[in-house]
């Protein structure tokens, strides 16, 4: 995910850390608090728990669901 097919990193792994995680200073965006599961960071969901596990959706129905532990991404294309 932060990675070019050359290897050079693209995205900082720090960003990406701190954007797929509930956005600080907003309790509001943990996950189960103003929606009844997922909480929000900088455009990703996040589930609970103790597992950092994010998902992107789009408008028309793509999905992108990422658990690096387990270094597995599911991808959804749709129109």
């Amino acid at each position: 995910m932060t990675a070019s097919p050359n290897g050079k990193q693209i995205v900082p792994q720090e960003w990406v850390r701190e954007a797929t995680q509930p956005t600080p200073g907003y309790p509001h965006l943990k996950p189960g608090v103003d929606h009844p599961y997922f909480g929000y960071g900088y455009q990703f969901w996040v589930f609970p728990g103790s597992k950092r596990r994010f998902a992107l959706q789009g408008t028309r129905g793509q999905a992108i669901f990422v658990d690096p532990e387990l270094r597995l991404v599911m991808v959804q294309a749709a129109v």
